[in-house]
């Protein structure tokens, strides 16, 4: 038997699917996980401003609390990953992406037993002020220009919750001060 995929429930930004399969003795099982609608992946830009790293703050609605990472979102259809993230990159913080550092990374997953959205990471360079005017009405997100000290704090805080993919990128950051 194959892997058959059913879908069990979709939306505009995400669909649930159950898997059955058969596990490595044979025996059948099944497994719910999330999908973005036509295999959309996204991107996540690690950016400086004057030596300082660029933060958000965002409310997540399944943690029901606000998470420390960094400005991300979804690739556009006939988007690339570098196009994506100046994109939103403006969108969320209203500052300007001036230069890439390098290459997005390869396509890597963030929560691979939960779904299978892949993301491109970006570092980059960026100028401006700090807005929030291009934020949709569903999007509560603060923007911190944080110094290696500040991200040492905010590391040492336990009650801020970090994402997992932005705690290395801290504990990067506050050791070496760059990205």
């Amino acid at each position: 038997m194959s892997n058959i995929v059913t879908l069990l429930h979709h939306t505009n930004f995400i669909d649930l699917n159950e898997t059955t399969y058969l596990d490595k003795k044979g025996k059948e099982r099944r497994w719910v996980w999330a999908q973005r609608p036509n295999d959309q992946h996204a991107v996540m830009i690690i950016a400086t401003i004057e030596g300082k790293l660029v933060v958000t703050r965002e409310f997540r609605v399944p943690i029901n609390d606000y998470e420390w990472g960094f400005p991300a979102g979804l690739i556009d259809k006939d988007e690339s990953a570098l196009q994506a993230a100046s994109r939103e990159f403006e969108e969320e913080t209203g500052l300007k992406i001036v230069r890439f550092l390098r290459d997005e990374s390869q396509l890597v997953y963030n929560s691979a037993g939960l779904t299978d959205e892949g993301i491109h990471i970006v570092f980059a360079n960026a100028e401006g002020k700090v807005s929030d005017i291009k934020l949709e009405d569903s999007e509560d997100i603060s923007v911190h220009l944080m110094d290696q000290k500040e991200v040492r704090e905010l590391l040492s805080d336990t009650a801020r919750k970090k994402g997992a993919k932005a705690y290395l990128i801290f504990l990067y950051f506050s050791k070496y001060g760059t990205i």
